[in-house]
C-alpha cells in the first residue's frame, strides 16, 4: 500500500501485475483553466482518468471562501466511485510534475477517509524519463462502486482557527508561497501583498530537487523536523494548493500528518479585517 509516494517504477510494476488502480491525472494551469483537460486528451498515462482543479478538487467561490475551497464532499465521493474506487484500490495521483495539484488530490482522497492514495513522485515527467508511454484514448469508465467515504484523515482548519492561533500560539502555522509573496511583495494571485502574522515560511519547492522529485526522506526530515519538534502544523499557501506539497512532505518525512488550511491567504484578504504582516 502506498499512502505518499509511488516512484514510475513502482506503478509500471503494479500496472503490469494487473493490481487495481485508480490513476488520476490532475494537470492544471493556475492561468488556464482549460490547460489540463487540453494535455490530457493529448496524452496522459494510459488508464488515468482526468480530475479537475475546479470542478471536481474545489467547490464554490463565494469571494469570502479563498480561490479553491472545498467541494462537497458527497460530490467528490459520487465522482471517486462512478470511476471505480474501492476500498483496497491503490489511489495514484499524479501531474505536470509540480506536485501541487496532484498532493491537493492526495489531501482530499484523505479527506474521504480513503488512506491508500499516492502522488506519482516526479509527475509525468518522471514517467517518460522511465521509459513509460501515453495514450490519447480516454480509458472505459468501470461499473460503479457502493464505495462511501469514511472518517477524514485529514485536519481541516478554518480561518476561525488561524485567528485563535495568532492568539494561543498553540501550533505553527506554515506558508508554503514564495518567499517573495510571504515578504509581502506584489503578486498577481494576491489581492493583498503579505503573510499571516506568526505564520513561517517554508517554499514548497524546497521539498523538490531539479527533476520535480521529492528530496530524500533524510532530508525531507532535516527540513521539517525544526518546525515540527514541539507543535503542530498548519499549513496554507495562497489557496490551498500547494500547501499540500508541505503536508504530504511531512507525513513522507515520518513526521505525522499536519493540517491543512484550505482557505489560505486568498480567505484570510477577503474581507478585509483580519490582520496581515509585511516584511519588505
Amino acid at each position: 500500500m502506498y499512502t505518499t509516494l509511488i516512484s514510475a517504477q513502482e506503478l509500471q510494476q503494479i500496472q503490469q501485475q494487473n493490481q487495481p488502480v485508480l490513476l488520476l491525472g490532475v494537470r492544471f494551469d493556475l492561468n488556464d483553466a482549460t490547460f489540463g483537460q487540453q494535455v490530457y486528451e493529448l496524452g496522459h498515462i494510459p488508464g488515468a482518468f482526468y480530475l479537475h482543479l475546479e470542478r471536481e478538487l474545489s467547490g464554490q467561490v463565494s469571494g469570502h471562501n479563498g480561490r479553491h475551497p472545498l467541494p462537497e464532499r458527497k460530490h467528490l465521493a459520487h465522482w471517486l466511485r462512478n470511476h471505480g474506487l474501492q476500498e483496497r484500490v491503490q489511489v495514484v495521483a499524479y501531474d505536470q510534475g509540480s506536485t501541487m495539484f496532484a498532493a491537493r488530490a492526495w489531501a482530499l482522497v484523505r479527506w474521504l477517509g480513503h488512506e491508500q492514495v499516492a502522488v506519482l513522485n516526479g509527475g509525468l515527467p518522471a514517467w517518460l524519463r522511465e521509459g513509460g508511454t501515453l495514450s490519447n484514448v480516454a480509458p472505459q469508465k468501470p461499473v460503479t462502486t457502493d464505495w462511501q467515504p469514511q472518517e477524514s484523515l485529514l485536519h481541516i482548519k478554518t480561518a476561525s482557527d488561524i485567528e485563535h492561533n495568532i492568539q494561543m500560539a498553540e501550533a505553527v502555522v506554515i506558508d508554503a508561497r514564495s518567499e517573495e509573496r510571504y515578504a509581502g511583495e506584489p503578486h498577481p494571485l494576491d489581492k493583498v501583498s503579505g503573510h499571516i502574522p506568526g505564520a513561517a515560511n517554508v517554499f514548497f519547492q524546497r521539498n523538490l530537487d531539479g527533476q520535480h522529485l521529492f528530496i530524500s526522506q533524510e532530508q525531507l526530515k532535516a527540513l521539517w523536523q525544526p518546525w515540527a519538534n514541539n507543535k503542530p502544523l498548519i499549513h496554507q499557501c495562497g489557496s490551498g494548493v500547494s500547501a499540500c506539497v508541505n503536508l504530504l512532505a511531512q507525513k513522507h518525512a515520518g513526521l505525522g500528518d499536519g493540517a491543512l488550511y484550505v482557505g489560505s491567504w486568498s480567505e484570510w484578504t477577503s474581507n478585509g479585517q483580519r490582520p496581515v504582516s509585511v516584511t519588505v
